[in-house]
């Protein structure tokens, strides 16, 4: 693992900031006229090697989306786009010598939002084998008339204290998950992944024909105490127990184009009810004195060591209140 002062090629970030000026310099040769005005344009420049990571970032790109050099430099791509088809065309661009011209891309900033951005790239080969790919990333916010309301909900959402995801059509893809939602769910990342894919066991379900049913009508859909198995923090199968509400997305157009998804843990709340409504055994009954203790094997009288006292003194309260 590198250090904190260095990238995944082992530079120092002297050394690396100093083939960003270097490489800065030359891009008006790539034909990438930058902004003038930095006031209305708002753009950065980066260097991906052929595999997707990140060689180096300038200064602009940093700022745009929020991230420090260690935090951005030396992962891969995918990280940060929200449309992982994205990162296949960005990639097999580079690979086959193309180049990009104003792609739009929607990037993933540190603080959850999403910003709309327009992108162009070069490549730069050496022996005949992609060498690496320099890509401008020029903000495109203002040009989409959805994009600022957008931004507003997702940041609030990222921030939400309950399980919130945004879902896209048409194959039902994250755009958005909070950190809550992905707890619930035992996930680390689910931006960018089809629903089936990362939740599999939605698959073949309520949730996800409602889902379909929701963007395909608009009609919002509610379900109380979903039971779903999910592996616990062992690995372990365990039943939990989900309240779940789904409401179309729309653009300002009246558009649909996708679904939103909060879910609330309510196990605790089921378990709790589960066990004050479990049934007395009959037959284990102490003749009209209350629910019955464990018995020693083959003694006939209560095992008074082996009772969970509290357990037991609810459940007399409640025979008591049953007479």
């Amino acid at each position: 693992m590198h250090g904190v002062n260095l990238d995944l090629k082992g530079r120092s970030l002297a050394q690396a900031r100093r083939e960003q000026m270097q490489t800065a310099t030359g891009s008006e040769a790539l034909g990438f006229r930058r902004g003038s005005d930095q006031a209305e344009v708002v753009e950065g420049l980066h260097r991906v090697g052929p595999d997707g990571t990140i060689l180096w970032a300038d200064r602009g790109e940093l700022q745009m989306l929020g991230y420090r050099w260690e935090e951005y430099v030396g992962r891969h791509i995918a990280n940060f786009h929200v449309d992982v088809e994205i990162v296949d065309l960005i990639l097999d661009t580079l690979l086959s010598g193309g180049a990009l011209a104003d792609q739009p891309a929607r990037l993933r900033c540190k603080d959850g939002t999403i910003r709309h951005v327009k992108m162009c790239s070069s490549s730069f080969f050496e022996n005949g084998r992609l060498s690496y790919g320099v890509c401008l990333t020029r903000d495109d916010t203002g040009h989409d008339d959805d994009a600022p309301i957008l931004t507003q909900r997702e940041r609030l959402l990222f921030n939400s204290p309950v399980g919130v995801a945004l879902l896209t059509a048409p194959d039902l893809r994250f755009r958005l998950a909070n950190r809550h939602f992905c707890d619930l769910f035992g996930q680390r990342a689910l931006v960018g992944k089809r629903l089936i894919e990362a939740l599999p066991q939605l698959r073949y379900g309520a949730v996800e024909a409602a889902l379909e049913h929701v963007f395909e009508t608009g009609h919002g859909w509610r379900k109380e105490e979903l039971g779903l198995v999910l592996p616990d923090a062992g690995g372990m199968p365990v039943e939990r127990f989900f309240n779940v509400d789904l409401e179309a997305l729309y653009k300002t157009s009246g558009e649909r184009h996708g679904v939103m998804t909060v879910v609330v843990d309510v196990t605790g709340k089921v378990r709790q009810r589960r066990t004050v409504n479990t049934p007395l055994p009959p037959a284990r009954a102490l003749a009209g004195q209350g629910p019955a203790l464990p018995v020693r094997s083959g003694a006939g009288r209560p095992d008074r060591r082996s009772v969970n006292w509290a357990d037991y003194n609810k459940r007399f309260r409640l025979f008591r209140r049953s007479k």
